[in-house]
């Protein structure tokens, strides 16, 4: 690539605004009229698509001799994410607003354990969106497949360094070693602490894609992987910022050795950000480590939505088009962006590889580090009701003839490693006639992990189906929803968690209709009280567990190989309900 010079570095932009204009109209006098264009960009990128819009939107004319007009409004990708979500009437885990309940009465109200952020309100759904990584348009399409295109060209990217003060830096091998995550995750969890921040991975792509890899790395670092994942998020928890400049400002702004000490240590940013920090000349400078294996590179995807007009198509496809060229990538360098390839128009930071990896993150991987993260982070209170009927007894021959109540047991094991001190867990069986004419029996009450942990892990280590048990599905889960609703805790997510591998066939039992009439007597919207069923096998009725969950919100996963019921278990624990307020 031939050196330029670097485009004056005063139209760096601060990747925090949330709101910026552009309006370029054709100035001919003979338009037959208007073509309006929406852009919603990442602000890091929306001056540059300013710029080059107006340039395109001088000569461009619609079908009709229409002039074109393009606004460019910088908005939060969690911003436009949670908007189109919303307009496609489906939910982003970890992004639904957190509204304050009421107290029930008689109890002390207590503020809300989390300290992220809640959503902001929704922007409007534009015609073209570029956020700053493709793992939003993932995350939308894995609930939403036809609310975002399933491909859309790159026009930027930024790599995903971890940013440590230059004077602390040498410690990782900078510049002239590359780290690898192994390495982080060592320094994250034993020995010396690295003190690392990470900006809220539910809102920011960048702690998304570090969330992702120090979850690969625990994953390989140990005999117990689980555990090191743990450890690590935990860890990484301690020093979560809701933003990119609550982040910046944990660094040390002195040299000092106590200072820095005292400061954060390192944190994951897009390699713009540094560039930008660095501009602003701070006292302690911010080092570019090139971490390996590398994450995927920020991409800006230049998604047309779907569903707009086809003249609006073909005008963006035209817009598209002019985002290249040298003088595209100078404007790109101006603010710290690289070429959709990789390629910088400016000089690169010590310790910069050659090449720089593009790619998005794997839907599937994005799923579970959201779903591990939300279910270390987010405290509950909640009761696991396990299913003891004779047919989990069945053997599995995916899992080595282990049988269906030893993959619950065990995803339960698995799971409850996750559970903060700060959530309280219960533990039930059911069957039919398990005590006396109940079908359910209390085998640990819902009380502190700090109390019921080890109690909990014994008991799950004994739970044995019954062999002449059938399923008391409805009258449990009533029983169950009550308990739940009787000690319900404004501080926390209240929640019902269902295993089972059958179909309600207690002839003694109440019917689902009355189940339904029962829970709609007693659900208060002040004190939300979800259910969630994890169906195992062929034999549930996933009709029928959705008409529950469906009532009392919540959620239904069916793992109809119940050896794949370990990722849906923690999907399933990391849904976290809006309450109502009060």
């Amino acid at each position: 690539m031939r050196a330029r010079a670097v485009v004056a570095t005063t139209v760096l932009v601060a990747g925090f605004g949330l709101f910026a204009l552009w309006r370029s109209t054709g100035g001919d006098a003979t338009c037959t009229g208007e073509v309006r264009l929406t852009i919603a960009a990442a602000p890091e990128i929306a001056p540059v698509l300013t710029h080059v819009s107006a340039r395109w939107a001088e000569d461009a004319r619609g079908g009709g001799g229409e002039c074109v007009a393009v606004d460019v409004t910088a908005a939060a990708p969690a911003d436009v994410a949670l908007a189109v979500a919303s307009g496609g009437g489906v939910v982003l885990a970890g992004l639904t607003p957190l509204a304050p309940a009421s107290p029930v009465p008689g109890s002390t109200p207590t503020p809300s354990p989390t300290d992220a952020p809640p959503a902001r309100p929704a922007v409007a759904i534009p015609d073209i969106w570029v956020p700053d990584s493709t793992t939003w348009l993932v995350r939308v399409r894995s609930t939403g497949p036809d609310l975002v295109p399933p491909q859309a060209s790159s026009v930027a990217t930024s790599p995903v360094v971890l940013a440590v003060p230059q004077p602390a830096a040498g410690a990782l091998g900078w510049p002239t070693q590359l780290p690898t995550w192994d390495a982080i995750v060592s320094r994250l969890t034993t020995g010396e602490p690295l003190r690392l921040g990470v900006v809220e991975p539910n809102r920011d792509a960048v702690g998304l894609a570090s969330l992702v890899a120090l979850g690969a790395a625990a994953a390989s670092a140990s005999a117990d992987p689980q555990a090191m994942t743990v450890a690590m998020m935990r860890a990484l928890f301690m020093g979560r910022a809701p933003g990119e400049s609550e982040l910046l400002a944990r660094f040390p702004t002195s040299a000092d050795p106590s200072a820095l000490g005292a400061a954060l240590g390192a944190a994951p940013l897009a390699e713009r950000s540094l560039i930008a920090y660095n501009s602003q000349r701070p006292a302690v400078p911010l080092a570019a480590v090139y971490v390996q294996p590398p994450p995927p590179a920020l991409d800006y995807p230049y998604a047309v939505m779907p569903g707009i007009a086809a003249e609006r198509v073909r005008l963006a496809d035209e817009l598209l088009q002019a985002l290249d060229g040298d003088r595209y990538v100078d404007e790109l360098a101006a603010v710290g962006l690289r070429g959709p390839d990789g390629t910088a128009a400016f000089t690169a930071m010590p310790g910069a590889p050659a090449t720089i990896t593009t790619g998005h993150l794997d839907g599937a991987a994005v799923a579970q580090a959201l779903a591990t993260w939300i279910s270390v982070t987010r405290p509950a209170r909640m009761l696991a009701v396990m299913d003891v009927s004779g047919s989990m007894n069945l053997p599995v021959p995916t899992a080595g003839g282990a049988t269906r109540a030893q993959i619950a047991t065990e995803a339960a094991r698995q799971g409850m490693m996750l559970f903060d001190e700060s959530w309280s867990v219960g533990l039930w069986a059911f069957a039919t006639n398990l005590n006396g004419a109940a079908d359910h029996v209390e085998i640990v009450p819902i009380g502190p992990m700090t109390e019921n942990r080890p109690a909990l892990v014994a008991a799950l280590e004994t739970v044995q189906p019954d062999p002449n048990g059938d399923t008391g599905l409805y009258d449990t889960v009533l029983a169950a929803y009550q308990e739940v609703r009787e000690g319900w805790d404004p501080a926390a997510v209240n929640s019902v968690v269902l295993l089972t591998d059958g179909q309600n066939d207690d002839p003694n039992g109440i019917t689902l209709d009355e189940l339904i009439a029962s829970l709609q007597t007693i659900i208060d919207p002040r004190y939300p009280v979800q259910v969630i069923a994890i169906g195992i096998g062929d034999e549930v009725s996933q009709a029928e567990l959705e008409r529950i969950t469906t009532t009392t919100g919540g959620g239904t996963f069916i793992a109809r190989d119940p050896s794949a019921i370990g990722p849906i278990f923690l999907r399933a624990i990391s849904l976290r309900p809006a309450a109502e307020p009060g």
